[in-house]
Order: structure tokens, then sequence, then C-alpha cells
């Protein structure tokens, strides 16, 4: 009795935790993480450009706006139209 309740209280967080939907908004789901970076880039851009930056701080932005450009373009990717079609359940 005590491991069916253990196994639907496992079951029933995963299925609140997952969204049915198409391949490309769990594309764009898992892409999310990455956006932050963009906006950490674009602060350090704007601090750099105010005052001399040390050699540190500008590899610092440098891997910032290359981590930007990856998210970019995987989000390039998800607009695909074939991901339209293909169910995917993220979350």
């Amino acid at each position: 009795m005590k491991l069916i309740r253990i196994y639907m209280f496992v079951v029933t967080v995963f299925i609140v935790n997952c969204i049915p939907g198409s391949q490309r908004e769990a594309c764009r789901y898992n892409a999310e993480s990455k956006k932050n970076n963009c906006e950490f880039a674009q602060i350090l851009v704007l601090i750099s450009t105010q005052r001399k930056a040390s050699v540190s701080e500008e590899m610092l932005t440098g891997n910032a706006l290359i981590e930007c450009q990856k998210y970019y373009e995987e989000i390039e990717n998800c607009k695909k139209e074939e991901n339209d079609y293909i169910p995917s359940i993220y979350g």
C-alpha cells in the first residue's frame, strides 16, 4: 500500500511538471536558460564601454557574447517548419 502511494506521488509530480506541445515550443523552452547570458552580456558591454576594462573583464564579456550568439542560433533552429508537427513533452 505504501509503495502504491509513493508511485502515485511520483506519477502526479511528473504529470504536473510536463507540458505537451510541439517540438518548436520545447526547443524554445529549453533555450530560455541561455537567455540570461544575453542580458548579462548587454550589461557587461555597457559597463566596459564606460570605463577601461581589464583583460579578464573583456574575456568575460566576449564569452557572454558568444553564449548570446549561441542562444539566438538555437532560437533560429527552433523556427524550422518541421518542428511544428513533431509532438513533444517539455517542462
